[in-house]
């Protein structure tokens, strides 16, 4: 009696493995980080378009309500906002849509060294 796997047994075991490696490395990357980093935010300069910005990002911001803060009058705050609450904002103008000012809060921990 052979007790030696055959080779498909062999590739089925081998693929199973690697599919739950894959798994979990997807886990563990998802849930390691921020999804917006100051990597991206140095990126983002004065006078790009919303969708310029949204694209080094990767997402739409949220554009929030103008009652939450003061702006200047035709400009409207987008952020871009972390499950750990930290967030990436940019004002836009009204008109064009091109950012004029921007910032980060709560990225200490992400603060470049």
């Amino acid at each position: 009696m052979n007790t030696t796997p055959s080779a498909g047994a062999l590739l089925q075991r081998f693929g199973l493995l690697a599919c739950t490696a894959a798994v979990g490395l997807l886990l563990l990357t998802g849930c390691s980080g921020d999804k917006y980093t100051y990597e991206e935010y140095y990126q983002i300069e004065d006078g790009m378009t919303l969708e310029q910005v949204e694209d080094i990002l990767g997402g739409k911001g949220e554009a929030q309500p103008q009652t939450d803060f003061e702006l200047e009058d035709g400009t409207v705050e987008y952020r871009w906002i972390n499950p750990d609450g930290s967030f990436i904002r940019g004002n836009f103008d009204t008109d064009d849509l091109t950012i004029g000012g921007r910032g980060v809060y709560d990225f200490d921990d992400q603060m470049p060294e």
